[in-house]
């Protein structure tokens, strides 16, 4: 039970105080209006990303501010917790997968045999950068709405519920485009990327990580597929080693304050 209690007690340590309204239900409505949208304009096949990034941007640009400040990082910093929200994510996806492979659900996304031809690969990837974007936005959207309705609960019950809400929207809004079992690897890889959004206070990471991960998911079903699992592959192993056999050189500083 205490460390249960510990672990909740985590949240504490996450920045998030929602912005001063005095219509909490209007903004809720209005964030969560992007759900049909999304759903009629999929089913019109006219979605496209672009648009999605505008909508939020349009509708929720002052809750979005908060977590684009530039100057808050350097690119370094940006990339090496990026490099964090993917290793975390990537986790997590793994172990939804092997959740599924216990009921005898191997391909619960219906991507096994897909393989993207060239024109169709590039047409993704000059999408990929409004596709980051605008996901990680109506995210965070869709976190804030829940966090506002929630103002019976307590400030970490709101955090935990509306990060799960929200990661559930994200993970099964993807069913239109993929099997009805897709959406929870999608939603049970969400969860920890709000986490960092939240503590360091910054959407640029996710948006980042966003992309690179989308970026290896479409590659490994293409032509190309064996050099990227190859490159990614090592990109993991030469960062764990040297995580592991770097020694930091750090140098006493003089002392200047020895009594004569």
């Amino acid at each position: 039970m205490n460390k249960t209690f510990q672990l909740y007690r985590l949240l504490d340590k996450l920045k998030y105080t929602p912005e001063q309204t005095n219509y909490p239900y209007v903004k809720a409505i209005l964030y969560f209006s992007l759900i049909p949208i999304i759903i009629i304009s999929l089913n019109e096949e006219v979605y496209s990303p672009i648009y999605l990034t505008l909508a939020c941007l349009l509708i929720g640009h002052k809750d979005i501010r908060v977590f684009t400040n530039f100057k808050q990082y350097s690119l370094r910093e940006l990339f090496k917790i990026s490099y964090k929200v993917f290793l975390v994510s990537a986790v997590f996806t793994i172990i939804a997968l092997k959740i599924f492979e216990f009921f005898n659900i191997n391909d619960p996304q219906g991507l096994k045999n897909k393989l993207y031809e060239n024109e169709e690969y590039i047409s993704s990837l000059l999408r990929l950068p409004f596709t980051a974007a605008g996901e990680e936005f109506m995210k965070l959207l869709f976190f804030i709405s829940f966090f506002l309705l929630l103002s019976q609960f307590s400030r970490n019950t709101r955090i935990f519920i509306a990060v799960i809400l929200a990661s559930f929207i994200f993970g099964y809004m993807h069913i239109f485009n993929y099997k009805l079992t897709a959406g929870f690897p999608l939603m049970f890889s969400a969860i920890p990327t709000f986490y960092f959004m939240l503590y360091y206070r910054s959407i640029l990471p996710l948006i980042i990580e966003h992309f690179f991960f989308d970026f290896f998911s479409f590659s490994v079903h293409t032509q190309y597929q064996d050099i990227v699992l190859f490159c990614l592959l090592a990109l993991i192993i030469i960062t764990m080693i040297w995580h592991v056999v770097k020694i930091p050189f750090k140098k006493d500083a003089p002392n200047t304050h020895q009594k004569t």
